[in-house]
C-alpha cells in the first residue's frame, strides 16, 4: 500500500504498509542492535507481532490478522 518514516523510541524507522484481505500489515525496519533478540512471535493487545533479523536489520510485522496468516506473510517477506 505504501510506506512512511516513523519514529519509535526517538529513532527514525522505515514503515512499510501492506494489505491482506483488507487488514493492514505494518512492517517496521531499522538497524539491529547487538543485543536484539533474533526472532519473536507474540500477541499484544489483540495485535499479532512477528520479529526477525536479516542482514543486520531488525524487522517487526504488526497486524490484526490472525497468528497463522501473519506468520505466512512474515515467512514470505523473509525470502
Amino acid at each position: 500500500m505504501g510506506g512512511r518514516l516513523d519514529y519509535i523510541a526517538g529513532r527514525p524507522v522505515a514503515a512499510l504498509v501492506y494489505e491482506r484481505r483488507r487488514h493492514a500489515i505494518n512492517v517496521f525496519v531499522w538497524p539491529a542492535s547487538e543485543e536484539a533478540i533474533p526472532s519473536d512471535a507474540r500477541s499484544v493487545r489483540g495485535f499479532q507481532v512477528r520479529h526477525w533479523i536479516h542482514n543486520r536489520m531488525s524487522f517487526w510485522a504488526v497486524s490484526d490478522l490472525n497468528a497463522a496468516e501473519l506468520e505466512q506473510f512474515a515467512q514470505a517477506l523473509r525470502r
